[in-house]
This record gives structure tokens, C-alpha cells and sequence, in this order.
């Protein structure tokens, strides 16, 4: 399988949204850029052709349309310039929509360019909201063979953690960092 092919177009829109979390001090222009993504990696980017003019309470409608020719995208990454900037750094990634032709994407101003995201999970003795879940049984792989007695090899623990309790679980969203855009 190869990379898939950049997309076909991509349009944006801004129109009010009552969820939208673009506030007055949010209204400017933002550019806006999609990749298409497969197993094989990422597609160089398509911009929309002009920057869109955004308003307090207004949502970004994102349609893209993917290539119809080589190797078929699995879901895009979408990225967005700060308020009237000009880079654009990734904000979220999405799959494809197989039910359509094209595949929408709303920008309310929830997920921030250039920003991370962090989970918070409480001590162990505060309280059991969370625990290791073994998917395989653990297993050994050789590595390569050496002229020495001892035989390297790696201990392989197939795990994922097990949320218990999720009200005692935080997710905060948007930490601003070193070289991001906010």
C-alpha cells in the first residue's frame, strides 16, 4: 500500500453555531489545511484557498472531498492557523465518512492548533478508578544472536489501561506549549 493521494478539495464555510466556543476576542481569519491519512503515511497538505472570517459564535464547516485516483485515504488530519496567522499546525484528525462522497468536519473552536492534551488519573490509594487489562498473555521474542553465553531477548506485555471509574479521571485539553501557537 502506498501514501495516499493529497485530496481532492476542500472548502470552508463560517456560520453561527449555538455550540460554538469562538468568543469576541476568537473573531478574525484562520487558515485551514487538510492532509489525507493511511496506514502508509500522510499526504502532502490542501489549503483553503482563502483564509475564513470567523465570528463570535460562529462554527467552521470543513467539506473535504477525497481523491479519487492511487491509494485510498483512511481519515484526514485537519490544521488551522492561530486568529489571523499564517502557520498552521495540526488541530485534530478525523476518519473518513464511507456513507458520502465527501467528508464534513466542525470547527467550534473546542480543539486549539499547536496545543496538547493531558489525562489525570488519581493515586492509586485515592481511590481504584483504574487498572492495567491484560489483551495477550506476556511472551518472549529472541533477538539477535550474539558469541556470549547469554541469549538477548525482549519481554513482550500486550496491556492497555482499564478506566474504572471515569468520574475520577480529568481530561484537560488545549496546554499551551514551547513552539505551539497558543
Amino acid at each position: 500500500m502506498a501514501r495516499p493521494q493529497p485530496v481532492a478539495s476542500v472548502t470552508a464555510s463560517a456560520a453561527a453555531n449555538a455550540k460554538s466556543k469562538f468568543a469576541a476576542t476568537d473573531a478574525g481569519d484562520y487558515k485551514y489545511t487538510v492532509h489525507a491519512v493511511n496506514a502508509s503515511g500522510i499526504s502532502a497538505g490542501v489549503d483553503v484557498t482563502a483564509a475564513v472570517s470567523v465570528a463570535a459564535g460562529d462554527g467552521v464547516t470543513l467539506t473535504i472531498t477525497p481523491a479519487s485516483t492511487g491509494a485510498a485515504a483512511t481519515g484526514f488530519i485537519i490544521c488551522r492557523s492561530a486568529k489571523n496567522g499564517s502557520e498552521v499546525m495540526e488541530m485534530d484528525s478525523i476518519g473518513i465518512d464511507t456513507t458520502s462522497a465527501t467528508t464534513s468536519y466542525v470547527d467550534l473552536n473546542e480543539e486549539l492548533p499547536g496545543t496538547a492534551s493531558m489525562i489525570f488519573l488519581p493515586k492509586a490509594s485515592l481511590a481504584p478508578a483504574y487498572d492495567l487489562a491484560q489483551l495477550l498473555p506476556v511472551c518472549t521474542y529472541p533477538l539477535y544472536p550474539t558469541d556470549k553465553a547469554e541469549t538477548p531477548f525482549l519481554i513482550l506485555a500486550y496491556i492497555a489501561l482499564a478506566v474504572k471509574a471515569p468520574e475520577r479521571v480529568g481530561l484537560v485539553k488545549n496546554i499551551a506549549y514551547t513552539g505551539g501557537l497558543y
